[in-house]
């Protein structure tokens, strides 16, 4: 599902730019987009370190994905929403906790993780017991897979939405790319 985590990263940094203040220029928009997307990926950042240090891949097992990290963050964009000042850091900020926050959310229905680690290794899941033991053909093959080309369609005709449909070549794509998420 990790391109799945993509999509709640497209809606925080679609939403971030409506708030944005005009003297935010072209590379701090730039950046809330990346940080937007990234945070929604970075958690599973634990699976190369563990296929390069520990000789396996797998992922959930370091702070990465801990739901402390991002109430971290979600304090800090609290304290920063209270003092009302660095309004472009307040916004970065919330969307570190949103990413985060969604990756666990996404993990936690897609197969699983030990969000309150490293307090408990439990794993919070409410995935079919087939797919937490199974792996990936398991994921693959079960119909939670379903969730990742729905999100990713929903995201498109969000996009699509927003964009100048003037241009006939432009809608061929959004149909065939909103039906190919969709089929997949």
């Amino acid at each position: 599902m990790l391109a799945a985590h993509l999509v709640p990263g497209y809606f925080a940094a679609a939403k971030s730019q409506s708030g944005r203040k005009p003297e935010w220029n072209r590379t701090r928009r730039v950046m809330l987009w990346a940080v937007a997307l990234g945070s929604t990926v970075a958690p599973d950042l634990d699976v190369v370190y563990n296929a390069l240090f520990r000789g396996f891949f797998n992922h959930s097992t370091l702070w990465t994905h801990s739901i402390f990290v991002y109430l971290g963050f979600g304090i800090a964009w609290l304290i920063l929403h209270i003092s009302k000042r660095w309004t472009y850091t307040k916004t970065l900020t919330g969307l570190v906790a949103i990413g985060g926050l969604s990756h666990l959310v996404l993990d936690i229905i897609a197969h699983g993780t030990p969000i309150l680690y490293p307090v408990s290794m439990m794993i919070f899941g409410i995935a079919p017991q087939r797919v937490i033991e199974g792996g990936v053909w398991a994921y693959l093959t079960d119909p939670i897979f379903l969730l990742e080309p729905l999100l990713f369609s929903i995201a498109i005709i969000h996009w699509a939405r927003h964009q100048d449909m003037t241009t006939p070549y432009l809608k061929k794509v959004i149909f065939a790319a909103t039906v190919s998420g969709l089929l997949m």
